[in-house]
């Protein structure tokens, strides 16, 4: 008999120290969910900050096309001194920029003719054409797409007298510009020379009766673009927040422009993703150019 209220009063304790455990954990619970929360309403905040950043570079980096198309827009001739004058203004601020171009169809018969202008520019030059052996001259051809003007000549060179009517990504480029009335990019490729991941923004010159007359572009260094994007809004300076960004929709290693940091999310133990919500991560796809491009951050 002496025992009962021994047990009962030994049953009453565990229940509330059960119980006080139960609040404390839910207690918590709460204010840590609640704390990661704040955290990841700050995450999403500088994440959104990175996305503008990027998503302006880019439309400023499509503007300058625009702009420089206004030359052409009456469909009147510009000469090469008035090309290189406006563009290099251009390439002072935008450093991101490889090279100004205007590219001209060339009908078959008018071919003599443009070499012969080419040469006064650079002596020997004539249209070439890009092979597996690099480039050779082009090909007799009903019609050529060549570039005439380059700014900067150096170290772009190569480009000048170049024909790029067989170049499919910079055709379909050109297409969908013509239909849009937009500058449109085209595919990555490499710079030969430094070995940088780039693309081509283009935009039509159309003539007074609506006929393609040629196009203008503009060589983007695609990495140069986000770091300087990122650089002037003062995005670069966190250790902490790594931004990635892509040419396309999918997180591709072949289409990626720059990361600042691991482009592979970290493995979490199944515990801490329990009490602590990975909020730290956040993919958005932006439309410009024509085409979409993958921001990570």
């Amino acid at each position: 008999m002496p025992r009962r209220p021994i047990r009962s009063l030994t049953l009453a304790a565990a229940l509330t120290l059960g119980g006080g455990l139960a609040a404390s954990l839910g207690l918590f619970m709460g204010v840590s969910h609640l704390e990661y929360d704040n955290m990841a309403l700050a995450f999403a905040q500088r994440a959104d900050e990175r996305v503008a950043a990027v998503r302006q570079g880019m439309d400023g980096a499509i503007e300058v096309l625009a702009v420089t198309n206004q030359l052409f827009s009456n469909g009147e001739p510009v000469s090469r001194e008035r090309f290189a004058d406006f563009t290099s203004r251009l390439l002072e601020r935008h450093r991101f920029i490889q090279a100004f171009h205007y590219h001209r169809v060339v009908p078959a018969h008018e071919r003599a003719a443009v070499e012969a202008e080419l040469q006064r520019v650079r002596p020997g030059a004539v249209l070439t054409e890009k092979t597996p052996n690099g480039l050779a001259p082009a090909p007799a051809r009903a019609r050529y797409h060549v570039i005439e003007y380059v700014e900067p000549m150096l170290g772009n060179e190569g480009a000048f007298g170049l024909d790029l009517g067989r170049d499919a990504s910079l055709m379909s480029a050109l297409d969908e510009a013509k239909n849009s009335g937009q500058p449109t990019a085209t595919s990555l490729f490499t710079l030969v020379r430094t070995g940088a991941t780039a693309f081509d923004l283009v935009m039509p010159v159309l003539g007074k009766r609506g006929e393609l007359l040629g196009n203008t572009a503009a060589v983007v260094r695609g990495k140069e673009l986000v770091h300087q994007s990122l650089l002037e809004a003062g995005l670069l300076d966190r250790a902490d927040i790594f931004v990635s960004v892509y040419a396309g929709e999918r997180a591709d290693p072949a289409a990626l422009l720059m990361s600042t940091g691991p482009t592979a999310p970290r493995a979490r133990p199944a515990l801490i993703g329990w009490l602590r919500p990975d909020h730290g991560a956040r993919a958005t796809v932006l439309q410009a150019g024509g085409r979409p491009w993958r921001v990570e951050v």
